[in-house]
């Protein structure tokens, strides 16, 4: 198992870190195959829900937007713990094992930038009502882009996949979290019932025509 191989004052954050980035790319899989996948399936969707599913598309952007924002928060926020990627850094022993302090601390020092847009729409449009920004004093943030999700995650993955590729001496690491982004779930088996009931309504209209005939 992944967990053996890592040291016992590593592992316990690792891995709380492993289930969080995992679910994480579930919900980003979930989010691009309903509503950026292909424009059948948003027509389908806003048939079916028109405003509820576009509440539930918000919630889930913002839900991607803010976990990405809590993953890459400082070691520690007003004196509380942050579980991290900040954190995960911090349990690694820069003496012990200084060749994967040194590179993952390069890693994280450049990725930050890819992690800018999640933490300005976090802190000014859904933690907080930012006064300036509610009031139209200031401009809004930019509206996160797919590409902005996709290094993010992509810059999260590096610094996880550092961790288990020096302790179990990995060109390549295992945990396929992107795998969770390509292989659909439930959704398909919802945009699969809105086509029937599609193709069922559509079936409704040709008799109707047929008996007004």
């Amino acid at each position: 198992m992944i967990q053996d191989s890592i040291p016992s004052e590593i592992v316990d954050t690792y891995m709380a870190l492993v289930k969080q980035v995992l679910h994480l790319h579930r919900k980003w899989g979930v989010f691009r195959h309903l509503f950026v996948s292909t424009q059948e399936t948003v027509d389908l969707l806003n048939d079916a829900g028109g405003d509820f599913i576009g509440m539930v598309q918000d919630l889930l952007a913002h839900d991607i937007v803010l976990t990405i924002a809590r993953l890459t928060d400082p070691k520690q926020t007003l004196g509380k713990e942050n579980l991290s990627l900040e954190q995960l850094i911090h349990t690694i022993d820069a003496v012990r094992h200084e060749p994967l302090r040194k590179n993952i601390e390069q890693i994280y020092a450049g990725s930050k930038p890819k992690f800018a847009f999640a933490k300005l729409y976090r802190n000014k449009l859904i933690a907080h009502y930012d006064l300036a920004t509610q009031l139209a004093q200031e401009p809004e943030p930019p509206i996160p882009t797919t590409t902005d999700i996709e290094d993010g995650l992509n810059a999260i993955r590096d610094v996880m996949n550092a961790v288990q590729q020096y302790f179990d001496g990995l060109e390549i690491a295992t945990v396929n979290y992107y795998d969770l982004v390509t292989h659909p779930g439930g959704e398909n088996r919802l945009i699969a019932r809105l086509r029937a009931a599609k193709r069922m309504d559509a079936s409704d209209d040709r008799m109707s025509f047929a008996a007004d005939a």
